[in-house]
């Protein structure tokens, strides 16, 4: 939409909830209420620029969006369970004293995520994952 703008003040606008809101977070639950403040930024940010779209675009496919939101979700689930699950058998296995077990552990544990989110969107059929595959094949033509 060759508007850099709108973007840059949505953010602005998310930094400064997010700022606020680790403050308060951070006062009751103290780190982890900073990931919960990120969160709570990211998602306004992600709402005002779905309501700014919207306007600009007189409608978002409500519909279709839900469906791949869904979709992407239970691939995103998948991800999580068995990046876990790696880590934590990675971590039984190989033991976590050392900094080149735990980079096992964590190296581990994306690899089995990434590919469990490869695979799930391939059953799942998530659009966006295909386009950004069909994008890099015909760039490395």
């Amino acid at each position: 939409m060759q508007d850099t703008r709108t973007p840059a003040l949505i953010n602005l606008g998310a930094t400064a909830v997010g700022t606020a809101v680790n403050f308060i977070y951070f006062r009751y639950l103290g780190v982890k209420g900073l990931a919960l403040g990120q969160t709570t930024a990211y998602t306004i940010a992600t709402i005002a620029a779905l309501l700014v779209m919207r306007a600009r675009l007189g409608g978002i496919d409500g519909r279709r969006l839900t469906g791949s939101i869904a979709r992407i979700t239970v691939a995103a689930a998948c991800t999580g369970v068995a990046a876990s699950l790696a880590a934590i058998g990675l971590g039984n296995a190989v033991g976590t004293a050392t900094h080149g077990s735990q980079l096992i552990q964590v190296v581990g544990g994306v690899l089995a995520g990434l590919g469990i989110f490869v695979v799930a969107a391939r059953v799942l059929h998530i659009e966006e994952v295909s386009a950004v595959v069909q994008l890099v094949r015909r760039r490395n033509r």
